[in-house]
């Protein structure tokens, strides 16, 4: 593993995460302030559609601020990668929340009026997210619940840049129509992903689940989903 060498106003701190598309380490800036700095592959950071959709979330972040969206600070360029500049969260996220087991209905309950109104903040802008998903939701101490990751969020007034028939987002919360045409969805995708979210948190388990991507879409787009418990 490559660690990034990063400007002499920043000191790394450790490696966070990552994802096919980026990796995130947490960092300091000057004055002791912790950061996420989310950085793209070296493998696809030359790939202009990529490169687009990383600068469109930049701007969003720092244009739609919320207390239930995580906050960003602008752009870094780290060994020839773009980064972003993110709001560092200490809490989990919910879906380690959910390898412990499912939640009790009125803290799920909480977490989804807060993750629809961060959602009510990117719609009235014209804004989809299309990845809502346990994974995207940070679990702050005094905040509760805040969505991240706004890598595959499309303007309603943006040039597409969906390739017809790639089902970008999580096929176990993706609505059908997502899963069949991601370039015409409506907010109403973002919201059956929450509801989906919802389910996972109340139940232990996806409303979806297959041995592949193939069989978890076929589930979503033909099939009930996985009952609730009975309590």
């Amino acid at each position: 593993m490559t660690l990034p060498n990063l400007p002499e106003q920043y000191t790394l701190i450790r490696r966070l995460g990552d994802s096919a598309l980026s990796e995130v380490f947490l960092i300091a800036d000057e004055s002791g302030h912790r950061l996420a700095l989310k950085l793209l592959r070296t493998s696809i950071s030359k790939d202009p559609r990529i490169l687009e959709r990383f600068r469109r979330e930049a701007e969003l972040l720092e244009d739609l601020r919320h207390p239930n969206l995580v906050e960003g600070y602008g752009t870094l360029e780290v060994d020839g990668r773009p980064g972003l500049l993110l709001e560092f969260i200490e809490g989990a996220s919910l879906r380690d929340a959910l390898d412990v087991g499912p939640l009790g209905w009125e803290q799920v309950a909480r977490y989804g009026v807060q993750v629809a109104r961060a959602l009510h903040r990117l719609h009235r802008n014209g804004v989809l997210h299309r990845d809502v998903k346990p994974h995207n939701i940070l679990l702050d101490p005094r905040r509760g619940a805040i969505l991240a990751d706004l890598g595959l969020v499309r303007r309603e007034d943006d040039p597409e840049l969906t390739r017809p028939g790639s089902a970008l987002g999580s096929p176990a919360y993706m609505s059908p129509e997502q899963a069949k045409d991601p370039s015409g969805v409506s907010s109403q995708a973002d919201v059956y992903s929450l509801g989906a979210t919802l389910h996972h948190a109340l139940g232990g388990q996806p409303p979806f689940r297959g041995q592949g991507v193939g069989e978890v879409i076929h589930r979503v787009l033909h099939l009930p989903p996985e009952k609730l418990p009975q309590t």
